[in-house]
Order: structure tokens, then C-alpha cells, then sequence
């Protein structure tokens, strides 16, 4: 049988065997994808490329467009979930990109917006024949395989020190694998949602849950404690040798303590016992060379960039939606050119 791009829903058990024939992370399972697509309001589907041993899988959410129910669009999974493949070979990303771009056409999505992973193969030079590709931000992760000594010695120089007097201060992290704690840790992560003002209504309880429902096993909460009250909290996500730092937070009387340094450097000692291979930390806020991505980067020297992938679909639709939009906010495109879609903009 010849190559063929299947359009899988959420409950086809395909999806699952056939993610698992790539080198993948949690943002492409099925389960997850459709969490996603319950917060975002559409439906999780993956397009599927097969030829032969060879495979590749790409999760969408697929939402209507504001303003015409009947249209629809393509967003990737919260995170880094952009297509993956059974091996990273360039002439494979050439063949499932264009195919994969062919099957999103016939089904009539007007867009796509596709947020690559960063540690793995990602063909862009293929994603580009079909689509913008935008660089947008270094993040930085933590080589697992080297030896835990020189994992150490990367630290910056504040960090080694501030880890060190937080346990001479009796603070002390321990990981949560069943979420026993999970209130004493939604109490941190809120008030520092709060704190920091942030969009955050739906990654809140439900979502979170959600998430654990969805996970399973594979999804452990950590937590840094003093005198028997959570000082600090964090989700961890393992997959495929990688462990992704999802949501955290720090209970605000603890800030000037930096509880969540402990944190990492007891998760980046449990997972290379687990036999991982890299620990993601990610970036800023929105992408930004922010305080946030300062404080992750004295982690390590490791960086990597993330990609976005913007694929105009249905040339006339889109034309004509952000036309529609340039009326209604009295803006033209060419001053919001970094959004995609435009005319999502402001909308959702």
C-alpha cells in the first residue's frame, strides 16, 4: 500500500500506536490533545502520515472561526507540539510535510498555527515550502546525560549558592507521584498566578486535574517544604527520556527565599536516576528575554529555539477573515504581522 494521511480523532487507538512509533513528547497524545481541545473549545485530531515503517504524526485542534461556525481553523496543544516522525531524516519531513499539508487543505481549514518542539527533529526547511516559520525564542534545558557534577557546575554562580542555603535553612523537596498534595500546591501556583496578573483562568483546578486525568503516571507533582507548609510547588511531565517543567509557583511569603531554585535541582537529580535524557525548563513569559528566562538559564548552558509554523490554507477565507477584521479594529494586518491568524487577533 502506498503513503496515505489519515485524519484521527481522539478516541481512535491508532493515534496512540502510532505516536509511539516517533520520538514524541506528552503534547502528542491523544488524551492530552483533547484536554486541549476541550479549553479551547474544538476538537483534538492528528493528521497521520504512514508509508510503510515510516510515520509521521502531527496533533491539531481544529476550532471554528469566530464569526462563521461553518469555517474552521488549526492550532496546535498547548506546548511544544509540533509534528514528529519515526526518524529524523529530511527526505521523511519533506514527503509527510507536504502531505500533511495537502490532507489540512481538503478538510477545509482556513489556517494553522504549529508551535515546534525544540529537542526534537523538526524539518523547517520542508515547514517553510508550505508556510511562514518564525524563530522566536531561545529556552534552555538541562543534558541529563552528563555527569552530575558538571549538571552542577553550569549552575550560575547564585544559584549553587542559593540551593545550598535553602537546606541549611531546612527547606526541603520532595516529589508527589499520586498528587496527594495537590491542594497545598494549588495554593502556591494561584498566588503566584495572581501575583504576576497573569491569563490563567483556564489552566486553573479543573484544568489541572484534567491534566493529571490525562497523564497519569507520566505527570508528578514536586514540592519544597519548611516547617511542614508547602514553601513551593511544580508539575513535571516525563516522556520519552524528556521531563518538561509544566506550571509552578511559590507562596509569596517564601519569594525572597527562592524555594523553586531546591525544586529544580531536586527534579534534575530524581529524573537522571530515572534514566531521562533532558530536562526542559523553558523560557520567558510570551517568548520574552525576561527575569524569568534569566533565572532558568543559570540552570544551564543548553539552549534551544522555538519555531512557530504559520500555514495559510484557504488563501480566498483567510483573505477575505482578515479583511473582515482590518474593518472591524480599524487596524491594518501589516501592523500585527507577528500574530497569526490575524484575524484571531483580540478574539481567541
Amino acid at each position: 500500500m502506498g503513503a496515505e494521511v489519515l485524519r484521527l480523532d481522539s478516541e481512535d487507538p491508532r493515534w496512540g500506536t502510532w505516536v509511539e512509533q516517533c520520538r514524541h513528547d506528552f503534547y502528542h497524545w491523544p488524551r492530552y490533545a483533547a484536554l486541549e481541545a476541550t479549553r479551547l473549545g474544538g476538537t483534538a485530531v492528528a493528521y497521520v502520515f504512514v508509508d510503510g515503517d515510516d510515520v509521521a504524526l502531527m496533533p491539531l485542534v481544529v476550532r471554528p472561526v469566530p464569526g462563521h461556525p461553518d469555517w474552521t481553523d488549526g492550532v496546535s496543544p498547548y506546548g511544544y507540539s509540533g509534528p514528529v516522525f519515526s526518524r529524523a531524516d529530511p527526505a521523511l519531513g519533506a514527503r509527510a510535510i507536504g502531505a500533511i499539508v495537502a490532507r489540512m487543505r481538503e478538510h477545509g481549514l482556513c489556517a494553522a498555527y504549529v508551535r515546534t518542539h525544540m529537542l526534537l527533529h523538526q524539518p523547517l526547511a520542508a515547514m517553510r515550502e508550505f508556510g511562514r516559520v518564525v524563530a522566536h525564542a531561545q529556552t534552555a534545558w538541562i543534558d541529563l546525560t552528563r555527569p552530575d557534577e558538571d549538571q552542577w557546575a553550569d549552575y550560575r554562580a547564585v544559584h549553587r549558592n542559593l540551593v545550598r542555603r535553602a537546606r541549611r535553612s531546612g527547606f526541603t523537596a520532595v516529589i508527589d507521584p499520586d498528587w496527594a498534595r495537590f491542594e497545598e500546591f494549588y495554593e502556591v501556583y494561584a498566588q503566584t498566578m495572581e501575583a504576576l496578573g497573569a491569563r490563567w483562568s483556564g489552566f486553573a483546578r479543573d484544568y489541572l486535574w484534567g491534566l493529571r486525568r490525562a497523564l497519569g503516571p507520566a505527570v508528578s507533582l514536586c514540592l519544597v517544604d519548611r516547617d511542614g507548609r508547602a514553601a513551593a510547588g511544580g508539575v513535571f511531565a516525563e516522556c520519552d527520556g524528556i521531563v518538561q517543567y509544566h506550571f509552578s509557583g511559590t507562596a509569596s511569603a517564601e519569594r525572597q527565599h527562592s524555594p523553586s531554585r531546591l525544586m529544580i535541582d531536586h527534579v534534575r537529580q530524581w529524573a537522571a536516576l530515572r534514566g531521562h535524557r533532558a530536562l526542559h525548563l523553558g523560557g520567558g513569559v510570551g517568548g520574552r528575554d525576561d527575569a524569568l528566562f534569566r533565572f532558568k538559564r543559570g540552570f544551564s548552558r543548553q539552549r534551544a529555539m522555538v519555531h512557530t509554523w504559520h500555514v495559510v490554507l484557504a488563501s480566498e477565507r483567510y483573505d477575505a477573515l482578515v479583511h473582515e477584521w482590518e474593518e472591524r479594529s480599524g487596524c491594518s494586518a501589516a501592523e500585527v504581522s507577528d500574530f497569526f491568524p490575524v484575524y484571531r487577533k483580540g478574539v481567541g
